[in-house]
């Protein structure tokens, strides 16, 4: 009667090693799976972020085109002046407040901003085309 078998050495290190690389196997998969996780959850947070910002986004601008419609109604009937008048003197407005936030940041960025006397007519021409365009494309479709 045997009662307690004892292999040869080599049997029970190889053994050992069997087992060891079905745990390093397992701990592999467990370690891909973890990495899998947190990248997913990463990519998550991110598509979130940027969602949040883009509604910022838009309630900002909603709250700029708000602004600059009560300015244009303020201008209007206080000063009697004309639509287009008055749109040049905020535009111009809003050009010197960008300037100054350009300026006062501490980057040191190289932003070309042209900067002509006729700077700002051309720039409020290419947004009124900018709309008529998208006008028309609206009705065309």
């Amino acid at each position: 009667l045997v009662n307690e078998v004892e292999p040869d050495q080599k049997v029970v290190e190889s053994m050992n090693a069997i087992n060891a690389a079905q745990r390093l196997q397992q701990a592999a998969k467990a370690e891909g799976e973890a990495a899998k996780i947190k990248q997913v959850a990463l990519a998550q947070a991110e598509k979130e972020s940027k969602k949040l910002q883009g509604e910022g986004i838009a309630e900002q601008r909603k709250a700029i085109a708000k602004g600059l419609q009560e300015s244009l109604s303020m201008f209007q009937d206080v000063h009697g002046l004309d639509n287009r008048v008055v749109m040049e003197t905020l535009m111009l407005t809003q050009y010197f407040d960008t300037m100054k936030s350009i300026a006062g940041t501490s980057k040191s960025n190289v932003i070309f901003v042209p900067h002509q006397p006729g700077s700002v007519a051309d720039l409020s021409q290419q947004i009124r085309d900018g709309v008529m365009m998208a006008n028309a494309y609206k009705e065309e479709v």
